[in-house]
């Protein structure tokens, strides 16, 4: 297996001309398998993946971890780029998510028009699926760790109102409202 990062908060000391973004972007190799985990909050993966020698016309499968625009954020940039590949999220990626601020709410969702526009290539999930031999993707993973003080601020809109949008990917019954 080989992972190299293409985007990440920080500037890499040894590779200065390499561009950070808010977010997460990396390249997997596996089993002769070329995959793209998340894609940052732009673009800029791409530029980065091509100083590196990654070749995004060769990545077979996409796969965003949320749907969070630091995470799927430069998703429509690859799928212009990128004919070919297969791209698996969660259903609930397709809700809006925000993040409470003092003043308002922000929208940090993924850009909705890239699942009405890529519609046939994007596969949303709900179970746990074996991609190819080895390769799973995981869709229901408990929390059990306290909440910090960041992830309470994310939210989600339920039946009209403002809900802490993480507890709702982890199979609670009850809605926890925002006033």
């Amino acid at each position: 297996m080989e992972v190299k990062m293409l985007i990440e908060n920080e500037k890499l000391e040894s590779r200065p001309e390499l561009a950070k973004k808010h977010g997460l972007s990396l390249f997997i190799r596996y089993k002769g398998e070329n995959i793209l985990f998340d894609t940052g909050d732009s673009g800029a993966f791409i530029d980065n993946a091509d100083k590196m020698g990654v070749s995004i016309e060769d990545i077979d499968t996409v796969i965003i971890s949320h749907g969070h625009y630091d995470h799927g954020g430069g998703l429509e940039r690859f799928l212009r780029m990128n004919s070919k590949a297969r791209v698996f999220i969660h259903s609930k990626a397709r809700k809006n998510y925000y993040v409470k601020l003092p003043f308002k709410n922000k929208d940090i969702s993924i850009p909705r028009e890239v699942f009405y526009h890529y519609d046939k290539r994007i596969t949303f999930m709900e179970e746990t699926e074996e991609l190819s031999k080895g390769l799973f993707l995981i869709t229901d993973i408990s929390k059990k760790e306290p909440w910090t003080k960041f992830a309470q601020r994310m939210l989600t809109k339920e039946e009209g109102r403002f809900v802490q949008g993480w507890r709702l990917n982890y199979k609670r019954r009850e809605l926890d409202y925002m006033n």
